[in-house]
């Protein structure tokens, strides 16, 4: 064996009276070595100083003041060695110890430990028994990656950790180490399952440790967290629960954030990245856009449509369709007046039963004058048209001119929503947070085709926004179109949308019957500032609109609570 030496650090003083150790060992083999005080030479002699990787804890019977754990001095730590001892820790200080080295002084073998508090020291063997810590270890294997901090996680207020693991007889406990929030990107070079959950091995800098992989994406976040706390303190004075994206171009600003639970009972917050929100209402904008395309192809075939096409050429049987324009749908502006158009039916409906259904109750009620009034069979009986036109489903239309064109990865109809998503659960706050939860109710959405049956997030309806113009899905004149459509009534809806103050900022705003959902966006025209708000707890539009209004009020003047 090598001769191994290391220098001595740290010593450290402590008043104690060496004569009064009375180290007891009667049972032992070999004796402890009782406490010497300091000279210039060693008096003890070391051999076989070996590393050593265990973990060990102190006998009950030795945790008391009169037992202690040594420093070595006089000397250097190694085989061959003389050194002396000096009292450092009584053993009732100390309880777990993590074990590196081990070597024999006087043919006693002593440990060098240290604890997850930072104590270091040599004890005697005699004084300890094996310890086994709580959580199994196992699929320890190398790995090469680059990750990042997820944003939630970045909150000055998180409390997520980066853990120390000390893995003996393939266990380990969990030891924190640094605050996760003071990272954002790591390389990770291991990883383990600890307590079926898997942990990578990381490093940032200097900094090493081990952090759950749940707290990590392999995609660098576009967000930041700058209004962070004034967020999480207007949700919480208008009691609202859900998730926020606000948009400050000016400032190269993005930043998300969930607050609350997606599902109380089932604790799952919304902060993570696999929660979807009904989309209500927001549905409206995506219709409408469909809606442009298909007037837009058919200039170039014999079947042209426009926004002044009767709704008679798809609807032959339904009251006044020869009076109602497409355009007339698309501003809410068609006379519908049906108070059932979003009553929950007794079963859950196909796409054509949806529309005839509509058509039906239309023709129950009549049409009144054309002025605006908002109903969701306006959009019903467009969703009724795109199928009609195209020859296949709204949600196949959906599909091929919206989702896949963008890219949308959380983006579904309600009945297409793999298991993989939790569907956030909506409650009331009366009193106190998480009343009256309800979960998404499918009759409904399958009663609501094109009008708020679909499933989304903020960071995809925001992709959605501007798909508007950018060519993806409608180009700049498409959506002047879109936005500005004869029929428009004084308030401003257009398409899915209210366009106020000149054209330069767009509203919209979403709920369903017997939910406590309450969606609210409003953003620049350029979409370059604004806000996309889901919530999953909400008593009121007001307070949603009001909430969404003064978040925007941290940085810009152009926007309104209405």
């Amino acid at each position: 064996m090598k001769k191994a030496v290391v220098k001595l650090v740290g010593l450290v003083t402590v008043a104690t009276a060496f004569g009064q150790l009375g180290i007891h060992a009667k049972a032992m083999a070999v004796r402890p070595v009782s406490a010497q005080v300091a000279t210039t030479v060693g008096k003890h002699t070391t051999s076989k100083y070996q590393k050593r990787q265990d973990a060990v804890k102190v006998r009950p019977a030795y945790r008391t003041t009169v037992y202690r754990a040594y420093d070595l001095v006089d000397g250097t730590v190694g085989s061959n060695q003389r050194i002396n001892f000096k009292t450092k820790y009584r053993l009732n200080q100390l309880n777990v110890m993590y074990v590196d080295h081990r070597m024999n002084i006087d043919n006693a073998v002593y440990y060098h430990f240290t604890t997850t508090t930072g104590q270091k020291g040599w004890v005697w063997r005699g004084y300890t028994q094996a310890y086994t810590p709580k959580n199994a270890v196992r699929n320890r294997k190398a790995i090469k990656k680059t990750v990042y901090v997820q944003p939630a996680y970045r909150l000055k207020t998180s409390n997520k950790k980066v853990y120390n693991f000390k893995v003996v007889r393939k266990h380990t406990n969990f030891i924190s180490k640094y605050k996760l929030n003071k990272f954002t990107k790591f390389k990770v070079t291991k990883q383990m399952t600890v307590k079926n959950a898997v942990y990578y091995y990381v490093t940032s800098a200097k900094s090493k440790g081990w952090v759950w992989r749940g707290y990590t994406t392999p995609k660098k976040p576009l967000i930041n967290t700058y209004l962070a706390t004034e967020i999480k303190q207007i949700m919480n004075n208008h009691h609202l629960r859900g998730k926020v994206l606000v948009i400050n171009g000016k400032q190269n600003n993005r930043d998300l954030e969930g607050y609350g639970y997606a599902n109380y009972g089932r604790r799952i917050l919304n902060n993570k990245s696999n929660v979807l929100y009904q989309g209500a209402s927001l549905q409206k904008a995506m219709t409408g856009a469909m809606m442009v395309q298909l007037i837009t192809e058919s200039q170039k075939t014999s079947h042209k449509m426009s926004q002044n096409t009767a709704i008679s050429r798809w609807y032959p049987n339904l009251t006044g369709a020869r009076n109602i324009t497409v355009g007339n749908l698309l501003t809410q502006t068609s006379g519908i007046m049906d108070s059932n158009s979003e009553k929950v039916p007794g079963w859950q409906l196909s796409e054509q039963q949806a529309v005839n259904q509509a058509v039906s109750r239309i023709n129950r009620v009549g049409v009144s004058s054309k002025s605006y009034h908002y109903n969701n069979d306006n959009y019903i009986l467009l969703a009724g048209i795109i199928r009609a036109y195209t020859g296949k489903s709204y949600e196949y239309n959906l599909q091929k001119r919206i989702i896949k064109p963008l890219g949308l990865k959380h983006t579904y109809m309600w009945n297409t929503v793999s298991n993989k998503y939790v569907k956030a659960r909506s409650y009331k706050f009366n009193n106190k947070n998480y009343q009256q939860g309800v979960n998404p109710n499918n009759k409904l959405l399958s009663y609501i085709i094109g009008a708020g049956n679909m499933y989304t997030t903020p960071n995809d309806y925001y992709t959605f926004e501007r798909g508007l113009q950018n060519g993806k899905i409608l180009n700049y004149a498409d959506y002047q179109y879109l936005t500005g459509l004869k029929t428009r009534s004084g308030n401003g809806y257009s398409g899915g949308m209210y366009v106020r103050h000149n054209g330069n900022i767009k509203v919209v705003y979403g709920t369903l019957a017997k939910n406590h959902v309450g969606n609210w966006v409003q953003l620049t025209k350029t979409n370059g500032q604004g806000i996309i708000l889901f919530t999953n707890q909400s008593n009121s539009a007001d307070d949603v609109k009001q909430a969404g209004y003064e978040i925007l009020s941290k940085f810009s003047n152009q926007f309104d609570a209405r």
